[in-house]
């Protein structure tokens, strides 16, 4: 009969085999976080430049709103003011129907 040979495991590679396995878990679930990580990065970037468009869009509008030839022009068209020492002549023979 043959004798089987056991071996005997030290101690110190059963703690280096866990410490191995331990750094694999960990580096495998950091790993999954900073690809989260990194959509979520994408995705406000994505949300910023929508909202760098929109900033840009109402800068532009309001350029242009608070310009002196759109203030008057609606002063004029929509309010029926007139500058100061303006002569304003009346068609007296155009006769609108209402």
């Amino acid at each position: 009969m043959k004798k089987r040979t056991v071996r005997k495991v030290s101690f110190k590679k059963i703690i280096s085999l866990v410490a191995i396995c331990f750094v694999a878990v960990m580096f495998v679930n950091q790993f999954s976080r900073l690809n989260y990580y990194n959509g979520q990065i994408k995705e406000l970037e994505g949300k910023i430049a929508e909202q760098q468009e929109i900033n840009d869009e109402l800068s532009t509008r309001q350029n242009v709103y608070s310009s002196k030839e759109y203030v008057e022009k609606i002063a004029r068209d929509t309010l029926g003011l007139v500058r100061a020492n303006e002569k304003i002549y009346i068609d007296s023979n155009n006769t609108e129907s209402n």
